[in-house]
């Protein structure tokens, strides 16, 4: 990829250390700045390097110079002491806008076009997961949230509410901005999932104002509170509604199926099985309010007629024979963020449960954004950029892909991106030996 391109990895790089640089610092003569602290543990979470000691240290006094320097742009490494109380102390407000303007030049390259669903909307699916816990005997920080045990001790916790623009049938996620989920300022109680929600859909109307926004989220949220908070800033929902949580829409809804009003089509599958959709139009959400919604289920069978999935949905859309299959495969879509976001960042190199250090303030919370910042710029490498896409097939996995990485930076300083993929991946030597 040309490396002028908006979308290549030195500019969302350079971008991000614009965005560092706005970060307002009183400190006189500062041995660190904010801007190599945090563009070092970028690189850190890029490699997908757990320590915090080792990262890169040798090879500045090995060599003399280090690929922190010669790909990141970083003037001068941290010591650990110095790299935690930096993060620590920095707002993540001077953080969260890269999301934003990684999400604009994927606007402006139209590649976010491939993400629309349902006639030109953009599928953004919720969902909560927990990145920190503590046992200790004391609270870590203020804004931790607290549980009682079974054992009668109190454990310590933080959670993010995740949301990203989804599409079924891709293995892509564009991230949104984590949301925290912790003791808010002013207040004693815990957060919740739910809260963070409202706080969230402000956040993305105020974010992208021209996208048609369907929100996804599981039973939680299909509630009066949240429902209205979804439609008053202009949005779609598409949430899960159990049974055992509507009972009066659920009665509605018998009664309507004896009266022979609710819809259905049936549509084999490719193993030879048969998905059934189901589907009626205004029902009352609740039996106290005048809130009306559209239901809508699927049932999958297996080729013997044995029930593989099942599960219901209320949306303000309107299904049809011809969008019922499209909005369950949007209702469906919410595994993609456990699987595509969840599982990756847990299990597969990003670390995002590891303890990199609490903190008093918001260190923890800083780290996840940094992680998801350079998660994001690894979705856009995949999406925009060729030889990256070239490099990643021929490491296979992810797991080669990134142990082959942090080798070569191990052994070499690389001067740019494109000589250290070409030559560690595509195997095009130069004239020249390795750097």
């Amino acid at each position: 990829m040309n490396i002028d391109s908006p979308l290549s990895i030195e500019n969302l790089i350079k971008s991000s250390e614009d965005f560092f640089k706005l970060i307002p610092d009183e400190r006189k003569d500062p041995d660190y700045s904010f801007v190599d602290t945090l563009l070092s543990a970028l690189g850190m979470f890029f490699f997908q390097e757990p320590s915090l000691r080792e990262f890169q240290m040798k090879m500045q006094n090995d060599q003399g110079d280090n690929n922190l320097h010669t790909l990141f742009g970083v003037f001068k490494i941290p010591k650990t002491s110095q790299f935690k109380r930096l993060i620590d102390v920095c707002k993540p407000e001077f953080i969260s806008p890269i999301y934003n303007h990684y999400f604009k030049l994927l606007s402006k390259s139209k590649l976010i076009q491939q993400f629309q669903v349902l006639s030109g909307r953009y599928l953004c699916v919720f969902d909560g997961t927990e990145y920190f816990t503590s046992n200790a005997s004391d609270k870590p920080c203020e804004k931790c949230m607290e549980r009682e045990l079974s054992n009668e001790k109190i454990q310590y916790y933080h959670q993010i509410l995740q949301s990203a623009f989804i599409k079924y049938g891709t293995n892509s996620v564009i991230p949104f901005i984590p949301e925290e989920i912790c003791v808010q300022d002013g207040s004693t109680k815990n957060d919740c999932e739910v809260n963070a929600a409202k706080r969230v859909i402000k956040k993305l109307c105020e974010a992208h104002p021209h996208l048609d926004i369907v929100i996804n989220g599981d039973d939680i949220y299909s509630r009066i509170p949240m429902v209205e908070c979804v439609l008053s800033n202009k949005m779609s929902f598409i949430f899960v509604a159990k049974e055992t949580s509507h009972k009066c829409m659920y009665e509605e809804i018998a009664g309507l199926r004896k009266l022979k009003v609710v819809e259905k089509l049936q549509k084999r599958n490719l193993d030879g099985g048969l998905n059934l959709y189901e589907w009626c139009k205004n029902v009352p959400l609740t039996g106290d309010s005048d809130r009306m919604v559209n239901w809508f289920s699927l049932t999958v069978l297996d080729k013997n007629g044995d029930q593989k999935y099942h599960n219901t949905w209320v949306t303000n859309l309107t299904p049809s024979k011809e969008n019922i299959e499209e909005l369950a495969n949007c209702g469906r879509a919410k595994w993609k963020i456990e699987n595509e976001t969840f599982n990756i960042l847990k299990n597969y190199g990003y670390h995002l449960e590891h303890s990199y250090g609490h903190g008093k303030e918001n260190l923890s919370f800083n780290f996840v954004l940094l992680n998801l910042i350079a998660f994001f710029i690894h979705i856009i490498q995949r999406l925009a950029n060729p030889l990256f896409q070239l490099a990643r097939a021929k490491a296979r996995t992810a797991y080669n892909f990134f142990e082959k990485l942090r080798s070569a930076i191990d052994f070499f300083v690389w001067e740019s991106w494109d000589y250290l993929f070409e030559w560690v991946f595509i195997k095009k030597k130069p004239a020249r030996g390795p750097p």
